[in-house]
């Protein structure tokens, strides 16, 4: 066995120390740069229901710089190609409505359009895969979202089903406020004529009136049977209030919506 002086060892082992003090500021420089970088990060907040216009005026306040372009850039043909699953939104609807997934997000400040709109295709198609989502799927849970809590979901879309089903007007009144821009008044099923108003005109709305989160997503696929054909939220807590019967609903609305 070869046997070293020790002067030899110590200078060795001087070497050996500094190199391992030169990694450990290397890792502390690079982890301070990365901490660095993270703080210019903006994180954004997108609730569930939220418009795209809300989208938009929510980027905007955050200051990401391509907020301003957002309604031009979500639009489903410039998308078509770089996500499959768009085919399902008809050729007609000109509006990502409805495809913005909700969720917490974490931007750059100068983060293009086009950027923005990506993450959210992306986390819509990684959220929903395998569900077997459709346009009319997204289009009920946007109402779902709207006007009832997590827990009443699948029942109200039960009810707004079989209304649809049985060839009955929705009567959503978020259709309207989405038309409208504001909060409906007593008039405004008679007069507004917009194939928003679900008083007026069979079906579902054009396109989805909000974008629905996952709970509203899996709710509209998975409807809960039931005897009920109408539901109203009471106005002094937004209990969901289902009635079987006209009578039944009437006796709601005049108990709870006064």
């Amino acid at each position: 066995m070869t046997s070293y002086p020790k002067a030899a060892i110590f200078v060795l082992l001087s070497i050996l120390l500094l190199g391992l003090v030169a990694l450990i500021s290397l890792r502390e420089i690079a982890r301070t740069i990365n901490v660095k970088e993270n703080t210019s990060d903006i994180v954004v907040l997108i609730p569930e229901g939220f418009t795209l216009e809300k989208i938009q005026e929510s980027l905007d306040e955050s200051g990401i710089a391509g907020a301003g372009r957002l309604s031009e850039t979500a639009k489903p043909e410039r998308w078509a190609e770089e996500f499959p699953f768009l085919k399902i939104i008809p050729g007609r609807v000109t509006t990502l409505e409805g495809f913005l997934f909700p969720d917490t997000y974490r931007f750059e400040k100068h983060d293009t359009a086009e950027a923005v709109v990506r993450k959210f295709l992306k986390n819509f198609e990684e959220k929903t895969k395998g569900l077997g989502v459709t346009y009319k799927t997204v289009t009920l849970a946007s109402i779902l979202e709207r006007e009832v809590p997590v827990k009443d979901m699948s029942l109200a879309a039960g009810v707004l089903l079989h209304r649809l089903n049985a060839g009955v007007p929705l009567q959503a009144d978020a259709t309207l406020v989405y038309a409208l821009g504001r909060p409906i008044t007593a008039s405004d099923p008679e007069t507004l004529d917009s194939p928003y108003n679900t008083y007026r005109y069979l079906g579902l709305p054009p396109t989805p009136i909000s974008n629905p989160g996952l709970e509203a997503i899996k709710a509209a696929l998975n409807p809960a049977a039931s005897e009920y054909w109408y539901y109203l939220s009471r106005r002094d807590n937004g209990e969901t209030i289902f009635s079987a019967t006209l009578e039944e609903h009437n006796a709601a609305r005049a108990k709870y919506l006064r």
